[in-house]
């Protein structure tokens, strides 16, 4: 919901469904002699994940480590943890039934198309006000 408050609901839809043709594509292109259907949003919700990381790259996930009987919950960054987890789609097999080329397609296609799709920063200006500390006066 992060990306679609960014963007706004129209250019949002816009996005989304360019990006998950373009991981779409991407899928047939590696694989053009698969026979296998390609079924799923995994394109564009890669697509997200790209946006995600270009708009907020300082924003902490929660990640659960999977340590057996500790299972900690840490706080990493999101372009630390999307940029991992994008690092590992190159690690699944061809044959593995994942349309892996479509989530490196579709974090791309995401990663760029946000920045011609976001208003420019001017326009998501936040109005803050400043209130300066109590003085001490002695």
């Amino acid at each position: 919901d992060n990306v679609e408050d960014a963007l706004g609901p129209a250019r949002y839809l816009l996005f989304y469904f360019l990006v998950g043709t373009v991981g779409a594509l991407a899928q047939c292109f590696a694989m053009p002699s698969s026979t296998a259907p390609m079924i799923g949003a995994s394109g564009a919700v890669a697509g997200a994940l790209g946006a995600y990381v270009m708009l907020y790259p300082r924003a902490r996930i929660d990640t659960l480590v999977m340590i057996p009987l500790l299972w900690p919950v840490i706080k990493v960054r999101a372009w630390v943890y999307l940029g991992l987890w994008f690092v590992g789609q190159f690690l699944l097999e061809a044959g593995s039934g994942v349309a892996w080329m479509a989530h490196v397609g579709g974090f791309i296609a995401g990663a760029g198309l946000v920045r011609i799709l976001a208003p420019r920063a001017s326009a998501r200006a936040v109005e803050v006000e400043y209130i300066p500390p109590p003085s001490r006066r002695s």
